[in-house]
Parts: structure tokens; C-alpha cells; sequence
């Protein structure tokens, strides 16, 4: 079981990538904060789910954590590999992991300011 810290890259000057790698089952991948001026967000998740479920999850005071959704309001809870858009804007965000075994996950998120 490991802390996983999200890694921070800037591709240019409006976009920040955030990515948390290799995430599994026995994992807790902690939040990413300061993302305030990049409005425009979303989320991909590929790799090896093995069974467990992935939901991208919110919080504006760091402590009590909710599901986001997609802009139609469909919660952003992986099954499958996949890419969305994020509705809500908060100021913490991290993926949790559920069930499973076997997993290597990397969740990607990617935010650009408007």
C-alpha cells in the first residue's frame, strides 16, 4: 500500500497535466490542489482496471470528498478505460479506487485555462 502523489507537468502556459500512475487496488492516491485559474477540465483513465472501479472525486476544503460528474451530470466512475469532461470545479481533486486486483492505473487529468 502506497501514498501515490500526483506529478505535475506544464505542456505550455495555459494547460497543466497532472497525472497519478501505476495506482492499484492496495493504493490512495492523494488530492491535487491550485488548480484555480484552469476552469477547463478532464479526465482519462487507462491501463489495467482488473475488476476495481475508478471514480474521480472532489472537495473544496480538503476533507469530505464526492463523485464528479460529466457535463451531463453521469458521475465520472470507471469501469473501463476512458476520457470526460469534468462539470463541477473543486479545489481538491484525486481518484479513488475500489475492488479489483491486478490493477495499474494511470489517471490523467489535463486543465486549461479558458
Amino acid at each position: 500500500m502506497a501514498n501515490i502523489t500526483p506529478v505535475m507537468t506544464k505542456p505550455n502556459d495555459d494547460t497543466i497535466k497532472v497525472a497519478w500512475s501505476g495506482v492499484t487496488e492496495a493504493d490512495t492516491p492523494l488530492a491535487v490542489q491550485g488548480l484555480s485559474e484552469h476552469a477547463d477540465r478532464s479526465v482519462e483513465i487507462s491501463g489495467s482496471l482488473g475488476g476495481a472501479t475508478i471514480a474521480l472525486k472532489g472537495s473544496n476544503e480538503g476533507s469530505e470528498y464526492f463523485t464528479l460528474n460529466d457535463p451531463l451530470g453521469t458521475a465520472l466512475s470507471y469501469t473501463a478505460n476512458g476520457l470526460n469532461a469534468i462539470l463541477e470545479y473543486a479545489e481538491y481533486i484525486k481518484p479513488a479506487i475500489t475492488g479489483g486486483s491486478g490493477s495499474s492505473v494511470n489517471v490523467t487529468l489535463i486543465c486549461k485555462r479558458r
